[in-house]
């Protein structure tokens, strides 16, 4: 009987050991990788861990297809699943496989930016942010978004009150500025921005997204081909095309190209014009001309953004002002009766692959990819599932966009099916 009972106590032992074996290995663990996130904010951003800030797991988002790649950064659209069967479309971002190490920096800096950001109604929220082996993924919500180009030419475009029209032009002309005031003073900068580069959600709230530290400014520019990216590089000031500086006044000239393409219903400020005859118009002081029907005090607000010396421009608080001011005044003579808004709705320019927007429809058997243009008005919907070849693309969107033999479309060959995703390049 005793020897019974030994042997049930060295049993009972034996087990316990076990137990607090095995408790102390998954708390060392659980230690690790919180420590590891910690650490992973730390070298982001130099903050300290952020509770607000959700960490998604890689296993949770697939990615469909990129959207822009840069030295500096790639993009993809993609989905997240939220839920057993809900699948949210999402934007996803990270540093690009040509990134330099110094660049690489300025990604991660930009990442803890964002943890360290407040929210602000006309910056594009994060959702949260993905450590995956040396990438970190930054995921924004993007159901029901489109560039602000788009938005310009197929929605606004469409309204028939011209007051009304007008009226949503300075909506998104004050959501601009406002989010460029919010950036500056969180010490951001926007280099290239423009039309193409700032997002409109289902409530026609402009949002931004592709912003920097004023101190990364500089190296941010790097990212962009000034030869190829025409929005990007007729959106500069001079000193960023001369000079290659780019400060918080850099910006307030950008405001006003931007402001300027918005109260022209989304039309390229300069279209089809070289980085040398852009510099040219630069050295010339040339400026352009009042949109038809605008107001010339709202033209005057427009117009003293591109005052050369960039010490001499306004503020982008004292920019703000100046434009809630004036937009306040003639609102309210339009609603009084005593001035008419006889402004012109373009003939729309050249159709190009920027005016093009992805979007994602999803059903029960397939995803489908849609590209949108707001100067035409029609969508195409590609079924992923077909597994179509580039040329097969070209061909189905060219046909039912009825668009020129020769427009110039690109498109990433993919098969996509719920069970299989496309892994980032690099």
């Amino acid at each position: 009987m005793d020897k019974v009972l030994t042997n049930l106590l060295i049993a009972l032992v034996v087990v316990l050991i076990i137990v607090i074996g095995v408790m102390a290995f998954a708390c060392k663990d659980c230690c690790k990788r919180r420590e590891s996130i910690t650490i992973g904010y730390q070298a982001v951003g130099g903050i300290e861990e952020n509770d607000d800030i959700s960490i998604i797991s890689r296993d949770d988002f697939v990615l469909l297809t990129e959207t822009s790649c840069t030295s500096l950064v790639s993009r993809w659209i993609g989905l997240l699943h939220s839920g057993e069967n809900e699948r949210m479309p999402i934007l996803v971002s990270y540093a690009s496989a040509q990134a330099k190490p110094h660049q690489q920096l300025i990604w991660r800096n930009f990442v803890g930016l964002l943890l360290e950001l407040p929210e602000h109604r006309n910056v594009l929220k994060s959702l949260g942010i993905c450590y995956d082996d040396d990438l970190i993924y930054v995921v924004h919500p993007y159901k029901d978004i489109i560039t602000l180009r788009s938005y310009l030419k197929r929605e606004v475009r469409c309204i028939v009150s011209t007051n009304t029209r007008f009226t949503s032009l300075l909506t998104a002309a004050y959501d601009v500025v406002s989010g460029l005031e919010f950036l500056n003073a969180n010490k951001c900068c926007h280099p290239g921005l423009c039309v193409v580069r700032i997002l409109v959600d289902v409530y026609d709230t402009c949002k931004l997204y592709d912003f920097c530290k004023q101190e990364d400014a500089i190296d941010t520019l790097e990212q962009f081909n000034l030869n190829e990216d025409s929005d990007v590089r007729t959106s500069l000031p001079p000193e960023s095309i001369f000079l290659g500086e780019y400060t918080s006044a850099s910006d307030v000239w950008s405001i006003g190209v931007t402001l300027w393409e918005i109260f022209s219903y989304g039309v390229a400020a300069y279209p089809n014009v070289s980085l040398s005859e852009y510099e040219k118009r630069l050295r010339e002081n040339e400026r352009l001309q009042k949109p038809v029907g605008l107001p010339d005090e709202l033209y005057e607000v427009v117009e003293s953004c591109w005052t050369q010396t960039s010490s001499r421009r306004p503020t982008i608080t004292s920019l703000v002002e100046k434009l809630r001011t004036v937009s306040s005044r003639i609102l309210k003579q339009i609603n009084d009766g005593r001035i008419t808004i006889n402004d012109h709705i373009p003939s729309d320019d050249t159709v190009t692959t920027q005016d093009f927007l992805y979007e994602i429809d999803i059903d029960d058997t397939t995803y489908h990819y849609r590209k949108t243009d707001g100067s035409v008005g029609s969508d195409a919907n590609i079924y992923l599932k077909r597994a179509p070849t580039i040329n097969q693309l070209t061909r189905y969107v060219s046909n039912h966009l009825q668009l020129p033999i020769n427009t110039s479309l690109t498109f990433t060959q993919i098969s996509i099916t719920k069970d299989s995703f496309i892994q980032p390049r690099g």
